[in-house]
């Protein structure tokens, strides 16, 4: 779960072509997009016109550290100018951790679930909107041609993921930070 990930904390100065590999705060950099990426995943805001796009190719920008070195996993090549170093700190780690442990303990003891507003709402929508509605073909058609995406993501909101193929088991499950198989 992201919020128990470490944050920046204490600006702790500028450096000159940071390592990637040992840093942790906000680095601009110069990012490469390999073409091998069906989906790129790293936002870009054009100046110009103030729009947000994910795009391939080569771009400049100023990023977390941490996304860096994630994508930098998928291929992506990083070469960083300038970064703002951080001191890192758990900063919501008793929060979450506190309030997790109490919804679970409900959950048990009561077969009680506490629900955010806007789990509340997807609840519901799968209550009420749990139709098949069959679609002609030329519709399915135009839509697999103008969404090539679609080979690797069905739908995706804030808090879920439709996929084609089934998650690895150990990322799914009640847990914190696991996803949960809403289907079941």
């Amino acid at each position: 779960m992201a919020m128990l990930n470490p944050m920046p904390y204490e600006f702790l100065g500028v450096r000159h072509k940071p390592n990637l590999n040992n840093f942790f705060g906000f680095i601009y950099a110069k990012v490469t997009v390999p073409s091998s990426v069906k989906v790129p995943v790293l936002p870009w805001k054009d100046p110009e016109t103030e729009d947000t796009i994910y795009p391939r190719g080569f771009f400049t920008g100023h990023y977390f550290s941490e996304e860096l070195k994630a994508v930098e996993k998928l291929g992506y090549k990083v070469e960083c100018y300038i970064g703002y170093e951080f001191s890192q700190q758990s900063l919501f780690n008793e929060y979450v951790n506190h309030f997790y442990e109490a919804k679970s303990k409900a959950k048990e003891r009561w077969n009680f679930e506490f629900l955010t507003k806007e789990e509340a709402a997807n609840k519901m929508f799968y209550t009420y909107a749990h139709e098949v509605v069959e679609l002609n073909e030329n519709h399915l058609i135009l839509v697999s041609d103008t969404t090539p995406s679609r080979e690797l993501l069905e739908a995706q909101d804030t808090d879920s993921v439709f996929v084609q193929n089934p998650l690895p088991q150990d990322i799914v499950g009640s847990g914190l930070g696991q996803f949960k198989d809403e289907l079941k």
